[in-house]
């Protein structure tokens, strides 16, 4: 039987899985209480394309298995099960069969692994970090060297070996590979310097002679964002420059938070541009680094605006500094319609280059967008979703035609535009439109 099993093996890994199954088959009808002869064909048939076949022998492999009987083989019964589940695209059974085998076999860095693949499929990154990361750290302690030194007297005593575990790491690709999952998530979540650290250790590495190059594209992904994300001081210079050359006289103000904010936000607030300010508020500012403009100010400002945003932070249950909050055109006006068509053309232009990079960044999930009208419909929210190739996917009115509600959806990102809140207070006392707001915002909160 095993020279049989040996040549099946050998028949699957070198893609002839037709022929691996026909004698896995054979196998199966002399032992059919073997759960490893089970897992084996279970693993063909998901090779071959057979996913239904490959999870009706991975279930028979499962009830097989003798929890009081250890086998190597064993824990990947249920990695077999969750990575066939994957693609079938049954995502809550991949990860139930997941879990399930990290709670019988807890140090299997696989599973754990797998788990984190998982939960990136279904837009948990932080989720999906974790379990690389403990993925990671198994690895590490399965591969700890230690040596034994005499000491003078004579005694021995046993130290860590730090070079041995060096090469132990390097001797196989899970060590890297799980170090790329951990870099490419963490862009994902937008900790980019955190994301260059693990991609270059990944690269570290490889082992000699393996043609790895997926860490290599994901610091080619980190390059590209941080080119296209301008630098504070070039958004001033653009900013300054135009307030001089198209004559805005009020001031600007870009950013309502600190402009650290963009590295770790997941959701964006954009209002059309800043209006009148507080008393002795700062008129030229690039980002607001005290915290949250709204926030800060909540005391000594006069807008409307201040109430519905934090209330809007409350029902995101979110904290307003964590929000990217800003505005499209940064220059300051009284009224939108102070401005001429060529310095509204100019604020939008300055709002693009800062903008479309900044929601680009894969941390931002949720953006918000402010106005009612036909003009900010066009020149703000619809910009922005071409930009980011998001679509109209649920529209709600409010009241006797009153104002509208406008969800987009995109690829790992979702547009929202309410009407602009210093004149449509939605967010009222009487909680007269929450039914209609958590429509528009449904599956997006945790």
């Amino acid at each position: 039987m095993l020279n049989k099993r040996t040549k099946a093996i050998e028949l699957m890994d070198s893609g002839e899985f037709e022929s691996a199954i026909s004698h896995l088959l054979e196998l199966i009808e002399a032992n059919p209480d073997d759960f490893m002869i089970h897992h084996i064909i279970g693993r063909c048939f998901r090779l071959n394309g057979q996913l239904t076949e490959a999870i009706e022998s991975l279930k028979k492999s499962e009830n097989l298995i003798q929890d009081d009987v250890a086998s190597e083989i064993q824990p990947h019964v249920y990695l077999e099960l969750g990575i066939t589940y994957l693609e079938l695209g049954e995502l809550e059974q991949a990860i139930l069969s997941l879990k399930k085998g990290i709670s019988k076999y807890p140090d299997c860095w696989e599973l754990h692994n797998t788990l984190g693949v998982a939960h990136e499929y279904i837009k948990e990154p932080k989720k999906s970090l974790k379990n690389y990361q403990k993925a990671q750290q198994l690895i590490m302690d399965a591969s700890s060297a230690h040596k034994i030194i005499i000491e003078n007297d004579g005694s021995k005593i046993l130290i860590a070996d730090p070079m041995e575990t060096l090469l132990r790491l390097k001797s196989s690709v899970n060590y890297c590979e799980v170090l790329n999952n951990i870099g490419h998530v963490l862009v994902k979540l937008g900790h980019l310097e955190q994301a260059v650290k693990a991609l270059e250790e990944a690269i570290e590495f490889i082992p000699e002679g393996l043609n790895y190059p997926a860490p290599k594209r994901g610091l080619e992904l980190v390059k590209n964002i941080k080119e296209q994300m301008p630098e504070k001081e070039e958004v001033e210079i653009l900013i300054t420059d135009a307030e001089k050359k198209f004559g805005f006289k009020q001031g600007y103000k870009l950013l309502y938070v600190p402009w650290k904010t963009i590295d770790i936000a997941k959701i964006a607030f954009i209002s059309l541009n800043p209006g009148k300010p507080p008393e002795d508020a700062d008129l030229r500012v690039i980002s607001d680094e005290r915290g949250n403009s709204y926030e800060v100010e909540e005391a000594t400002t006069k807008s409307p605006l201040t109430k519905q945003f934090l209330k809007l932070s409350k029902f995101l249950n979110t904290t307003p500094e964590s929000v990217l909050t800003g505005a499209f055109c940064p220059f300051r006006s009284e009224r939108w319609k102070d401005f001429t068509s060529e310095q509204k053309q100019i604020g939008f232009e300055i709002g693009k280059k800062f903008w479309y990079p900044a929601l680009k960044k894969n941390g931002v999930k949720i953006i918000i967008t402010l106005g009612h009208g036909a003009e900010l419909l066009s020149t703000l929210t619809l910009p922005i979703a071409k930009e980011l190739e998001a679509t109209l996917d649920k529209e709600i009115v409010l009241g006797n035609n009153w104002c509208s509600l406008r969800r987009f959806k995109g690829k790992n990102i979702t547009i929202i535009q309410l009407p602009h809140l210093s004149q449509f207070k939605i967010f009222d006392s009487h909680n007269s439109y929450i039914n209609e707001i958590e429509d528009i915002f449904k599956g997006l909160l945790n």
